[in-house]
């Protein structure tokens, strides 16, 4: 509605994964960082926010965490940066600061009037917590392979990366779901996922499950209701 082309990573992002992300950074005049402690966690974000740095991008801080402070690398990128607090403002005060503040980066740089690019790396548990925001909630049914990837990452999960490098978040729930079919054929395909020769395979299996049920919690009180 206010004429900005903004690239999302979560619905931009195709081929290589690393090529997508610097093509986003190299071609916007301003990069939105969405923050939290998933942002910090996030590989992905932490990549688009250095080389945003690298190549003298504007970054602007938008917080979505109530009282989160940026610590480690985030800390030192955002610096004294005034934030955008998306956590406390009310939703049409923060965004209307949010436009002034692109408007006047936009202004500053001398750019075209007409072109307005914008690289915006959120992170998708600060899309789903997010209400009436100028981002699309997304669902974890409608995530992508990054996407999922991504929530193994966070979760401190990498070992299965190789095993679920294909799924979706559709494909995540299926998954899911074999486990109220056939406990027994569930934990089997868990098992299966890492190999056998692993050191600590039982406890990764498990903390696996953990995520997933935490992960799908919401989904399954609406599918037994």
């Amino acid at each position: 509605n206010h004429n900005y082309t903004v690239w999302f990573d979560q619905n931009n992002m195709s081929g290589n994964v690393l090529t997508s992300i610097a093509s986003a950074v190299e071609n916007s005049f301003v990069v939105l960082m969405a923050i939290n402690e998933s942002y910090y966690q996030s590989r992905y974000c932490r990549l688009e926010a250095e080389y945003s740095v690298e190549r003298n991008k504007v970054s602007v801080p938008m917080l979505m965490q109530t009282g989160y402070k940026p610590l480690g690398w985030l800390g030192i990128i955002n610096g004294s940066k005034l934030h955008i607090d998306f956590s406390l403002l009310p939703f049409d005060e923060a965004f209307n600061l949010l436009l002034r503040e692109i408007e006047a980066v936009r202004i500053s740089l001398g750019a075209d009037p007409n072109v307005r690019n914008i690289a915006m790396p959120v992170n998708n548990q600060v899309i789903t917590t997010m209400n009436n925001s100028l981002f699309h909630s997304q669902n974890v049914h409608e995530w992508s392979a990054y996407d999922v990837i991504e929530w193994l990452n966070r979760e401190k999960l990498e070992m299965f990366e190789n095993a679920l490098r294909n799924f979706t978040g559709a494909t995540l729930w299926q998954l899911y779901k074999i486990k109220f079919d056939s406990a027994t054929d569930f934990y089997r395909i868990i098992e299966s996922l890492l190999p056998s020769t692993m050191p600590l395979r039982v406890f990764y299996n498990l903390t696996f499950i953990s995520a997933l049920e935490t992960l799908f919690s919401s989904s399954t009180q609406t599918m037994h209701r």
